[in-house]
């Protein structure tokens, strides 16, 4: 197993408070350019209710170009905060979600002047050879001890070098109501195009409760459902 170390080759700040196109035709206020993720978000001064930037590095350089074709990750879903998505993975859907990351972030506000509310994300597969170490995921938190949110102009909300934004929460202050981004979720990133990526603890738990419904289902439609016509093999 081969540990990777980013060197930022390929960095750049992305801002959201344009808000982007509003039309049909663009679903993503901000979205990172070939071969890069996010690793950073930050916030000039609303606590967090929304953020102004994102920071994308360029972190797969073993990855085949796209020549500037989209879609850039052939594989990719959209979690939405809103619904308590906070993490590109799910354990629901372990093979469809196992080593994304964010490369995208969406918002409901066009030219909000100064934040950008996101709901939903875009979280995209690793390109071939590179996976996540998940034993050794980090959290990179939005405010202090005290609650004191960290809106600055500087990038205080950081991944270390190496990790890779895979996650982002939100909670309501208990006094306001008001919702707040709280932290972000930190993966450390690896190459190694011989790692099998072994199933989730969860794994067997999940397929067990899916077939369990799935023959009650089956079982239910039998009870009405007429009987399938069936063949004899007449022997030759």
């Amino acid at each position: 197993m081969l540990s990777w170390v980013a060197e930022g080759t390929g960095d750049c700040i992305i801002s959201l408070t344009s808000g982007g196109h509003a039309d049909d035709q663009h679903k993503w206020n901000t979205e990172c350019h070939d071969g890069e993720a996010i690793i950073a978000i930050q916030d000039t001064g609303s606590d967090f209710q929304g953020f102004g930037s994102v920071w994308c590095r360029f972190l797969f350089p073993k990855k085949p170009p796209s020549f500037g074709l989209y879609p850039y990750y052939p594989w990719c879903n959209v979690r939405d905060i809103s619904l308590r998505e906070y993490y590109c993975y799910d354990k629901l859907f372990p093979s469809d979600t196992y080593d994304t990351f964010v490369t995208a972030m969406s918002s409901s506000q066009y030219y909000p002047g100064g934040i950008s509310v996101s709901s939903s994300y875009k979280c995209c597969r690793l390109p071939d050879g590179y996976h996540f170490d998940y034993r050794r995921c980090e959290y990179r938190y939005t405010h202090d001890r005290y609650g004191e949110h960290y809106d600055n102009d500087q990038w205080l909300v950081k991944c270390e070098r190496g990790y890779i934004m895979t996650g982002i929460g939100q909670a309501a202050n208990p006094w306001t109501n008001a919702l707040h981004y709280t932290w972000i979720q930190c993966c450390p990133l690896f190459y190694d195009p011989m790692f099998v990526v072994p199933h989730p603890p969860s794994n067997k738990t999940v397929q067990r409760q899916n077939i369990t419904t799935t023959r009650q289902t089956i079982l239910a439609n039998s009870a009405t459902a007429p009987p399938e016509e069936t063949t004899t093999a007449v022997p030759t």
